[in-house]
C-alpha cells in the first residue's frame, strides 16, 4: 500500500446536499497512490471554501501516541498536500519512501528535526545530506483535527 498524494478529481462532490467529501486513509505510505486505494477507511466532509480552492486535501488516521496530547489515536486530520512548510508546522512527513510519520516540523540551515509531542519520544534529526539521500519528503501539512466523542 502507496501513497504519493490525492489527486483534486478524488474530491467527491454530492450535487443534492453541496457537501464536499475527502478520502481518509489508514496510514500515509510515500509511493503511488492507485496501491493506497485499498486503505481507504472513510470519507470526511471539508469545507466549501476548501474544495473550491486549488490546493489538494485528504484524511488520515492517527496511529500511535507519539503526537499525543494533542492528537490521539483514531483522530483523524485533515491535511494540505503540499511539498513544503513553516517551522513549527504539524506535518505528515514521508521518511525513506515507505514510511510516514506525523510530526511537528523545524527547519534549519543544516537540516531538518521531526518532533513528537509526546516527550517520550526523541526527536528525529536529519542533516542536508540525509534529506537527499535517504530522502526525506513533507507530504502535507495538518490543516483540522476531527476527534469523535
Amino acid at each position: 500500500a502507496n501513497f504519493l498524494g490525492v489527486q483534486k478529481s478524488d474530491l467527491v462532490e454530492n450535487k443534492t446536499s453541496k457537501t464536499n467529501l475527502v478520502n481518509v486513509y489508514s496510514s500515509v505510505h510515500a509511493g503511488i497512490l492507485s496501491e493506497m486505494i485499498e486503505n481507504i477507511v472513510d470519507t470526511e466532509e471539508i469545507s466549501e471554501k476548501m474544495a473550491n480552492s486549488d490546493k489538494t486535501y485528504f484524511g488520515i488516521k492517527v496511529k500511535g501516541d507519539s503526537m499525543s496530547p494533542k492528537y490521539l489515536e483514531d483522530d483523524t486530520l485533515i491535511v494540505e498536500k503540499t511539498p513544503s512548510c513553516n517551522n513549527g508546522d504539524d506535518c505528515i512527513v514521508a521518511v525513506n519512501g515507505n514510511e510516514a510519520f506525523l510530526k511537528r516540523v523545524f527547519i534549519n540551515e543544516n537540516g531538518i528535526t521531526l518532533q513528537a509531542l509526546n516527550p517520550n519520544y526523541e526527536p528525529l534529526t536529519y542533516t542536508n545530506k540525509e534529506i537527499k539521500d535517504i530522502p526525506i519528503t513533507v507530504i502535507g501539512i495538518v490543516r483540522e483535527l476531527r476527534r469523535k466523542i
